[in-house]
């Protein structure tokens, strides 16, 4: 039974897994009630959008898997003690990735063992685990994000830089990939995922980071829709007229409102470029 299968960031959605932030009430510890409730009011709303994003997904007849938590006491106690909060199982892309038939564990989060387990027993060796469950401080991939992978079929294209050495890519083609595969490097300093998207065969959407790649010559022919200007600075500016213009128009009403008003600008700039819900999804997922 074949579980884990993916060899492009388009093709029609199965299963996804969809991170998750701290409940609230991890934060019930917090004696200033102003920190505690400004913190409580911003995880409430992640949760909110998570969820929402769940339910968006599942209409699509897609799976949701979403990593556990860390035990609450536990983690409140090393807060007590002063040991930092870690970081919440919220970004799965950075810590895995499907090739194929396997799922690569660049690192290990506890928070996601159950799923690959889940995995595993299903598809036996659908998982690829160097760290061999545990975090270890010799393994090849540690500091490696899979964020660095973009998938095109049997094209990789692996972004060698600080977040990806040349060395973790060669053991990743060694160790996952097999000679099916042509292997392209596609240097954007990090996070290569976030800076060009396949949104389906014959279209990418771009941004202003990808000056160091050569995308006419890997993608001869293809459409490149790019955003001049992806920054947080871009996003603010969206606030910014989102209230002054809503307000002042007297449409505003809730927050509801606005990101409704944000999707439809990004429908609006996306409509001559992706037609199918499917993909739109995958596009929401992969961002």
């Amino acid at each position: 039974m074949t579980i884990v299968s993916s060899y492009t960031s388009w093709q029609p959605l199965e299963e996804v897994i969809v991170g998750r932030a701290y409940s609230p009430d991890y934060f019930d510890f917090i004696d200033n009630v102003q920190v505690r409730n400004q913190l409580q009011q911003i995880l409430a709303e992640t949760e909110e959008d998570l969820n929402n994003l769940q339910k968006t997904i599942e209409q699509f007849g897609a799976t949701v898997r979403r990593p556990d938590l860390p035990d609450k006491d536990h983690f409140q106690l090393t807060q007590s003690l002063g040991h930092g909060a870690p970081l919440p199982p919220l970004t799965p892309r950075d810590w895995q990735i499907t090739l194929g038939n396997q799922l690569l564990r660049v690192l290990p989060v506890e928070e996601l063992n159950t799923i690959c387990n889940d995995y595993s027993t299903q598809q036996p060796y659908s998982v690829v685990d160097p760290h061999g469950g545990t975090w270890k401080e010799d393994c090849i991939l540690n500091g490696a994000s899979a964020s660095c992978i973009v998938r095109v079929g049997k094209d990789v294209f692996f972004d060698n830089s600080d977040y990806l050495r040349p060395e973790q890519t060669q053991w990743i083609v060694d160790n996952v990939l097999d000679d099916r595969y042509r292997i392209h490097e596609a240097v954007t300093d990090g996070h290569g995922d976030a800076v060009f998207a396949i949104l389906k065969p014959g279209v990418i959407l771009s941004s202003k980071h990808d000056d160091t790649l050569d995308l006419a010559k890997d993608f001869p022919g293809w459409d490149v829709c790019k955003v001049w200007d992806s920054s947080i600075w871009a996003a603010l500016e969206v606030n910014k007229f989102k209230r002054e213009t809503l307000m002042d128009a007297g449409t505003y009403k809730d927050k509801h409102q606005h990101r409704n008003l944000l999707t439809l600008l990004i429908v609006i700039c996306l409509s001559g470029q992706v037609l199918l819900r499917k993909q739109c999804l995958m596009l929401t997922v992969w961002c």
